[in-house]
């Protein structure tokens, strides 16, 4: 995930990562709380890392890392 605009804070379980306009975040497996910090909306979008073969041909897809 990468955060547009806006600032949030996402925790599951003990651990809370608070997020602000232009961050990247891998979520973990499982559910978690989400929740706007401030007045500003928060626009998100979803992000993939698409991994090539030596040709240059797609060969899938691997979780963003920072």
């Amino acid at each position: 995930m990468y955060v547009l605009s806006g600032a949030c804070r996402l925790q599951q379980g003990d651990l809370a990562t608070e997020l602000q306009a232009g961050m990247f975040y891998d979520f973990p497996a499982g559910t978690f709380e989400f929740t706007v910090c401030g007045e500003e909306p928060v626009e998100l979008v979803n992000v993939w890392k698409f991994a090539f073969d030596d040709t240059g041909k797609p060969t899938g897809t691997a979780p963003l890392e920072d």
